[in-house]
């Protein structure tokens, strides 16, 4: 059978706990808050066991290019490897992307083109309480604007939700200097839920 591919998109891969696009956080604090208070030996407080220190994984789908991201502390994007595009992330919610032609695109400029994930686990650091996160995993493209002045429009509609299950498996440190059975990490299971609000190609403009 057929399969049409066109436009583009930009998905995330969470690592933990959702990240804020504009840079890497450690559980809602800063890298430098983190390492100040750890060689201040306040590193057993409990808050620290939630700690998120993988940043998420981003990849981006363009006509001719596609490949990895993630932000720094900064809010910058860097490509792996490194490519000639620069990602640019908006305040508001939304992704432009340049390539090294001079093309531009734009990504999940309003609802109608991003998808959310909705996750429910049990939480191993609250009695395995359940927890619920809900994140933009898809940023649709909305359009193109190349650089010898034409542009195409994207649109998009509901499609299928789309459910899923999976097994996280977390190495937390005990605590620093702490020597537990000869290991220094523990290992914690947790089962997730995830469901998926599915965008579908409607229109080309």
């Amino acid at each position: 059978g057929w399969r049409l591919q066109a436009g583009g998109k930009i998905t995330r891969i969470v690592k933990q706990y959702p990240d804020p696009c504009r840079g890497t956080r450690l559980w809602g604090k800063e890298f430098s808050d983190i390492f100040y208070s750890l060689f201040h030996n306040v590193q057993s407080n409990s808050s620290y066991n939630k700690l998120d220190t993988e940043p998420d994984l981003f990849f981006f789908e363009i006509p001719g290019h596609s490949g990895m991201f993630i932000f720094d502390g900064n809010g910058n994007a860097h490509t792996i490897p490194y490519q000639d595009i620069s990602i640019e992330w908006h305040y508001n919610g939304y992704f432009i992307v340049r390539d090294g032609q001079g093309n531009i695109y734009h990504f999940g400029l309003d609802d109608s083109s991003r998808e959310t994930t909705t996750t429910v686990y049990k939480n191993p650091d609250h009695n395995n309480q359940l927890e619920t996160i809900t994140y933009v995993s898809t940023w649709h493209m909305n359009s193109v604007e190349s650089y010898t002045g034409h542009n195409v429009n994207f649109s998009y509609s509901d499609g299928i939700r789309e459910d899923r299950e999976s097994v996280i498996h977390t190495y937390r440190y005990s605590s620093l200097g702490e020597y537990i059975e000869d290991q220094r990490f523990r290992s914690i299971e947790t089962k997730t839920t995830s469901s998926c609000d599915i965008k579908v190609l409607k229109n080309i403009t």
